[in-house]
């Protein structure tokens, strides 16, 4: 975990190097766009490429295969589920002027995670850890990540 706080959570995520690639992360993002729409098994590799203007060479010197992004595509997007936690967290614990008034702010925090609008938010979340159970990989990003 020290060596998380001396990196930073992006660099100690991608093994210690400090950008992902412009290109990746246009693929990344662009995969993130199409899961929110279609759903994560509801697009294939010629519509990420059409959508991000990206040639099939590129996608595949970056990823090992289709399946290889849209691990990291949902592991980004898990990510910034983590992150949004972490942000919200981190913020009761620097800005609380007492213990009372520490765990008063942690109960907003837990309401509003368990507000009925961030239902999906949840099962997203979910349905995310359990596709790691038939991937190695995805386990091993999704570990890292959290």
């Amino acid at each position: 975990m020290d060596s998380m706080v001396s990196l930073g959570l992006t660099e100690w995520l991608n093994g210690g190097v400090r950008d992902i690639h412009p290109t990746k992360k246009h693929l990344i993002n662009t995969a993130i766009a199409l899961i929110d729409e279609f759903g994560a098994q509801g697009f294939t590799a010629d519509q990420v490429l059409e959508k991000s203007t990206i040639s099939k060479g590129s996608l595949y010197h970056h990823f090992e295969d289709f399946n290889d992004l849209i691990i990291s595509a949902q592991v980004e997007r898990f990510a910034q589920y983590v992150d949004e936690d972490i942000d919200a967290l981190t913020g009761v614990l620097l800005s609380a002027t007492s213990r009372d008034d520490m765990l008063n702010r942690l109960d907003v925090i837990t309401r509003a995670a368990h507000d009925p609008t961030r239902r999906s938010r949840r099962s997203d979340r979910v349905a995310i850890m359990g596709s790691a159970q038939h991937s190695q990989k995805m386990k091993a990003e999704l570990g890292a990540t959290q």
